[in-house]
Formats: C-alpha cells, sequence, structure tokens
C-alpha cells in the first residue's frame, strides 16, 4: 500500500464496546504508520455484499466476530491452515481478487494460557470458534481438555455433566467461551462454588459481570479475555502489515484509555 494509511476495521453483529481499535491505532503508533481502524456492524444475512463494498472501498483487512466468523470463511477466495482446521476465520485480507481467510484466535489463546499457573486440565464451555480455538491452543501446549456444550457435537460433552467432571479434580481450568457476561446479571450454567477450579477464564471482559466477580471474591482466581484479545490482534496486523507488535505494551495503552473514559 506505499505510504498509503492502512484501512482497517471490525465486522460483527451487534457489535459491543471494543478495545480493537484502541489497539490497533497503538499498533500502528509503534509501526509509525498512519491508518485507522473502524468498527463496521454487519448484520450476518448482509455480510456477502458488505465484504464486496468493503473491499471495494479499499480496507487493506479486517478482523471478523461473532456470529460472522464461520460465515466469512465460505466467502474466502483461500483459507489458512488454522481457518480451515476452525472452520472459522477472524482475519480478513486483502487481495485482487477478494479476501484471504486467516484465524489468529489460537495465537491469542495460547497468550492467555501462558499468562496463568498451567492447569492440569481445562474445561471449556462452549463449542463455537472462540472455544475451537482455545481446545486448538491447550492441545498445541500439552493441556488436556474437555468441551462442554448445551448441543455438544460428537467428542464432546453435554453441559449437564460438568458438575461431575468438575468434582473429579482432573480439570482445574474453566474457560468461559459463550456470550455470557457481557451482561452484568448473566448467570454461568455451572455448579455453584465451583468444585475443584483453581482458575476461571473468561474470554469476554465486562468488568461488571456479577457472577464472575463473585466467584473472584470466593477465591478462585479469576483472567478475563483482553490478552487474548490483544493476542490475537497482534497477529491480525502482523499478516495485513508485516510488522510484528507489541502486544502487551499496546494492551496497557488501550486499557489506560478505557479506563479515562470510563
Amino acid at each position: 500500500m506505499g505510504n498509503d494509511p492502512w484501512k482497517l476495521g471490525l465486522v460483527g453483529w451487534p457489535l459491543r464496546s471494543s478495545l480493537s481499535p484502541a489497539l490497533h491505532r497503538a499498533f500502528l503508533e509503534q509501526m509509525g504508520s498512519g491508518g485507522s481502524y473502524e468498527l463496521l456492524p454487519v448484520e450476518p444475512g448482509s455480510l456477502v455484499l458488505a465484504l464486496w463494498v468493503l473491499h471495494r472501498y479499499g480496507y487493506a483487512g479486517l478482523n471478523v466476530t461473532a456470529p460472522l466468523k464461520s460465515r466469512a470463511a465460505v466467502v474466502c477466495e483461500s483459507l489458512d491452515d488454522r481457518s480451515l482446521a476452525l472452520g472459522a476465520v477472524n482475519t480478513l485480507t486483502r487481495t485482487g481478487q477478494g479476501w484471504a481467510g486467516s484465524n489468529t484466535d489460537v495465537e491469542g489463546a495460547a497468550l492467555a494460557l501462558a499468562s496463568m499457573p498451567r492447569p492440569r486440565g481445562a474445561a471449556i464451555v462452549g463449542n463455537g470458534g472462540a472455544a475451537r480455538a482455545v481446545r486448538l491452543a491447550a492441545c498445541e501446549a500439552g493441556i488436556p481438555c474437555e468441551v462442554f456444550a448445551r448441543t455438544p457435537a460428537p467428542g464432546e460433552t453435554p453441559l449437564s455433566a460438568l458438575g461431575e467432571r468438575l468434582e473429579s479434580g482432573s480439570l482445574d481450568l474453566v474457560v468461559n467461551a459463550t456470550t455470557l457476561g457481557w451482561s452484568d446479571d448473566d448467570v454461568f450454567p455451572v455448579p455453584a462454588g465451583l468444585p475443584g477450579v483453581e482458575s476461571f477464564l473468561d474470554l469476554n471482559y465486562n468488568p461488571g459481570w456479577s457472577w464472575r466477580n463473585a466467584i473472584g471474591r470466593s477465591g478462585c482466581r479469576v483472567y478475563t479475555g483482553e490478552l487474548m484479545l490483544a493476542g490475537q490482534a497482534a497477529a491480525s496486523f502482523r499478516i495485513w502489515t508485516g510488522f510484528p507488535p507489541d502486544p502487551h505494551s499496546a494492551l496497557r495503552t488501550a486499557l489506560d484509555g478505557a479506563g479515562e473514559r470510563r
């Protein structure tokens, strides 16, 4: 793109308040380049048309969030190995013919898992694209894991069995890979007290979620999803620009800015 500013954005529906624009602004500053990163709400039924329009408008790269990750994979002209394995993309890179799809959620999940004490095993609640990314990151790190879902796919476990599995003591990390927690009064569908659980990783980062805050006060170590977001964002930025940004520094900048706005 020469010296032209980078035109980047995030597509999803609905788009809640997000740290992504602040992260990517920090990455652009690290690279010493101009550019923009916009929130682009796109209804699922309008995705194909929206991606065509954004391509014509010259966007160099797009991130994709729920519930569009699997839909976006279908319309890409090419997919990387992780996108093929997960059946979902979170990163679109502009090509002459359309969009190339990548999935950097695994890199983000790996960064988050590396930031906490190594678990004996992980119970991943949810079976969407984020859950599949955490499962792959855990497997690559040699962490045993089990996926629990209300409607389990082959190889997954019914959510109703989670309490019994936690009591066995082999799963001491619970990962919230659902959308629960974005509303302050959401109730997570796990046994009260999280028996045998030492850590809880919430891929969301709503600071007002009462249920998660309560288990944190009870002694369970709680981690939220900002670091995973920063890790996957940095990997996306590297794919688009070739520049490897520092996710930790960018996250500190983004969180400082968010704190000033609250």
